[in-house]
């Protein structure tokens, strides 16, 4: 359909050049206002992603948490051995700085890495990505907000994770709130 007119008579159709999922109204010789999402599409599908499978998140979950949590443990372990044996201002400043390290990690690996790449750790081993609707990196801010949210949402039943489990595009509660999802990485 151009401006030039045509015979299709006036409706709802797809533009061409427009995003997928969307659709625009014809008045039978023009296009009136910009692109709409279709009701019941998904917002991922905008920017042609595929939401990653459970299966990539859950890996991706354990090499991201799991594996820094007990790779740090002997450490720890090993910290409380020497703060015993040491009086309680040096044990909790050793035990502070073991704490402050950890955090750390987490941080700039779930915040300001996944923010700025999309990837964290476990999500580039897995080839998936923490993607806007429209396949952009969420960003630190955002990025945050899902970890800190998540964490406090699952305080409460683990909904934020069981979440996944009932949702069609496979979204976490915090997914939902800021807008994202983890698709699997575009090439």
């Amino acid at each position: 359909m151009t401006d030039t007119g045509s015979a299709t008579p006036p409706g709802w159709y797809h533009a061409a050049g427009d995003p997928p999922g969307t659709h625009r109204y014809w008045d039978g010789a023009q296009w009136q206002g910009g692109p709409q999402l279709v009701v019941g599409h998904s917002p991922g599908a905008l920017s042609g992603l595929t939401p990653a499978p459970l299966g990539s998140r859950l890996l991706a979950f354990i090499i991201d948490n799991v594996i820094p949590t007990l790779v740090s443990l002997p450490l720890l372990l090993v910290l409380v051995l020497v703060a015993r044996s040491a009086s309680a201002a040096p044990a909790v400043l050793i035990l502070l700085l073991w704490w402050l390290a950890v955090f750390g990690f987490y941080v700039w690996n779930l915040v300001l890495r996944q923010g700025s790449t999309g990837q964290s750790i476990g999500k580039q081993q897995q080839g998936i990505a923490l993607l806007d609707y429209q396949g952009r990196p969420v960003g630190a801010g955002k990025a945050f907000l899902r970890w800190f949210l998540g964490g406090i949402i699952d305080n409460f039943l683990l909904l934020n994770t069981l979440w996944i489990f009932f949702d069609a595009d496979n979204q976490r509660l915090a997914d939902k709130i800021i807008d994202a999802n983890v698709y699997q990485a575009p090439n």
